[in-house]
């Protein structure tokens, strides 16, 4: 009984920690750059490859200018459960994180500095890092990055984070 309680525990803990589970039904919705702002950082919301969102049902989708964005407000806590999905660099296409696969850059200029960009296969990820540079991360690479610059800044002499993030 208490091997079941415990895996229940971990198995909570880590829906808790991505935020992102998968959910039938629950396809992205277009970004209105008029309209959008981050729910992270409140900046415009660019209908480009650097936008994320979570789709939590029919009506709640919480939209944002940068992956990293989305991994801060996962990591906050403030997060609903819903699908998470990031844009392909090069089609823009829609994918879940849970089957993107991920690099990190500096050169390249994300709308918060973050260097991350998704990719809906490999061939387009091996492109990215052939003309960029960087290196293949995955999503949980993403998550610890965004939790440890958090805490970082935390506690830096600065104060408290806010919806201000320490990037690149």
């Amino acid at each position: 009984m208490k091997k079941r309680i415990s895996f229940v525990a971990v198995l909570l803990f880590v829906v808790a920690l991505t935020g992102c589970v998968g959910g039938a039904g629950l396809a992205p919705k277009p970004i209105d750059e008029k309209v959008d702002v981050c729910a992270n950082c409140s900046m415009t919301v660019m209908d480009n490859q650097f936008a994320a969102q979570i789709v939590v049902d029919a009506k709640t989708v919480d939209k944002f200018d940068d992956i990293a964005c989305m991994a801060v407000y996962i990591v906050k806590g403030i997060a609903l459960e819903g699908t998470c999905y990031v844009r392909d660099f090069y089609s823009l296409e829609w994918v879940s994180t849970e089957t993107a696969l991920f690099a990190s850059s500096e050169k390249v200029m994300t709308p918060m500095n973050s260097g991350f960009v998704a990719f809906a296969d490999k061939s387009s990820l091996d492109a990215f890092l052939a003309e960029y540079t960087g290196e293949e991360v995955s999503w949980a690479d993403v998550m610890d990055t965004m939790k440890m610059r958090r805490e970082m800044m935390s506690t830096d002499d600065n104060g408290p984070m806010g919806s201000e993030m320490m990037l690149h």
